[in-house]
């Protein structure tokens, strides 16, 4: 029988698209909000959130669940490489997104709808696309899945951490605004018009997607003494990868070596990922490589002394009930 939804999901006021358009954010997309929790997802999802709450879960699944711009893209191929021992090291045959499920490609329009069509009618004649390409194809995969998804736990099966692993990576809310940014500036036409300022309020004022940021942590850290769950620093990823690897080695219950894990952090390296497309989830109406810098620290790039003190009122107002402190360089 399947779950009744927790939570509803509404079209956005008029007082807060006005909003969004005065921040830069475009609104020839529409979009709707969870309650309770204010999640901002595209209207897209309201036809699906049933279908995504209500989806089955394996226990051989890992899933990988981050705030976007958190590093999900490279805890993906470093997850996929340490499952696929026998083909990391290989010539890749498809891009991070054919080789993984991301659930949230259904509701968020960026990938190659005909092809996707495509490959579903030939595993799944009797599909119907509109009730979710990927959640579909997902549903008939027959071997361990690795699925990929931006939503908060909380609009994700409530069996999820009693049923497989989920391996969950935050990062500091500096360096994601500054590469959220960086991000939507590349789909201007779609996205986003504005500045960086203008960014920066939408992100603190909780008009981006997938926001609230803090609520997306604070949910994920609630899990932490959860056998199933396994939490990840972007910033302790940067600084000693190996002793990162080691620990979701254990977690996964792969116990890899330390020669294999260096070869999987090679693999997974910024910069192979930045030069080789396989490596990197293909987008529609992308323009540029969405592997940039990487860095920790990068806010100190792009942020103004008022920014940045209107970015550390705000880190200290929302992070008072959490038990450990981001690292900013």
């Amino acid at each position: 029988m399947a779950l009744k939804l927790p939570f509803t999901v509404n079209d956005l006021p008029e007082e807060i698209l006005q909003q969004r358009e005065a921040q830069g954010l475009r609104t020839a997309l529409k979009f709707v909000y969870t309650q309770p929790g204010n999640v901002l997802l595209p209207e897209s999802y309201k036809k699906l959130a049933e279908k995504l709450y209500n989806f089955k879960y394996r226990s051989d699944d890992i899933v990988v669940t981050t705030y976007p711009k958190s590093g999900t893209l490279w805890t993906i191929e470093l997850v996929w490489a340490m499952t696929h021992l026998d083909q990391f090291q290989l010539p890749l045959k498809g891009h991070t997104n054919e080789r993984v499920f991301v659930l949230d490609d259904d509701f968020l329009g960026m990938i190659n709808v005909e092809k996707a069509k495509q490959k579903l009618a030939e595993v799944c004649q009797s599909a119907i696309p509109e009730e979710g390409i990927t959640l579909q194809l997902a549903e008939a995969a027959t071997t361990p899945r690795i699925i990929w998804t931006h939503l908060p736990l909380k609009l994700l099966h409530p069996d999820l951490l009693n049923t497989c692993k989920v391996v969950y990576v935050a990062r500091n809310p500096k360096d994601v605004c500054v590469s959220y940014y960086h991000f939507v500036k590349k789909m201007e036409k779609r996205l986003f018009s504005g500045t960086f300022e203008n960014l920066l309020d939408g992100f603190m004022a909780d008009s981006l997607f997938y926001c609230p940021y803090w609520d997306h942590i604070r949910q994920a850290r609630q899990q932490k003494d959860h056998p199933n769950f396994h939490m990840m620093f972007y910033e302790d990823m940067k600084t000693d990868i190996l002793e990162e690897l080691r620990k979701l080695s254990t977690f996964l219950g792969l116990q890899l070596d330390d020669d294999m894990l260096l070869k999987i952090s090679e693999y997974a390296h910024f910069d192979r990922m930045k030069s080789i497309p396989e490596l990197r989830t293909k987008i529609e109406n992308f323009e540029g490589n969405h592997c940039r810098r990487g860095q920790v620290g990068d806010w100190a790039s792009i942020a103004t002394p008022e920014a940045d003190a209107k970015m550390d009122h705000w880190i200290r107002e929302n992070s008072k009930d959490l038990d450990f402190t981001f690292r900013y360089q």
